[in-house]
């Protein structure tokens, strides 16, 4: 699950079917790609990040961002 996508979602205080509908694809297809079962073309995440009033960056990070996020997650909960 793309959990970034996820978390911006649920602060937009919106539902998966509204932001569906805003950038005009069916509500399964955006599911599967919050499930992360697809990786959609640039032009339909550009889409999904102007809904979610955030950057393309947030909620689909590069791979190599990814792996900084989970080292710095580790990383905190080392701490504690």
């Amino acid at each position: 699950m793309n959990l970034n996508l996820k978390m911006k979602i649920h602060e937009s205080g919106r539902s998966q079917i509204s932001i569906a509908h805003e950038i005009d694809i069916p509500e399964p297809l955006f599911s599967k790609i919050v499930n992360e079962w697809i990786i959609p073309e640039d032009h339909l995440k550009e889409k999904i990040a102007h809904a979610l009033h955030c950057s393309v960056e947030e909620i689909f990070p590069t791979h190599e961002r990814a792996i900084d996020q989970v080292k710095e997650l580790a990383a905190e909960r080392a701490k504690k």
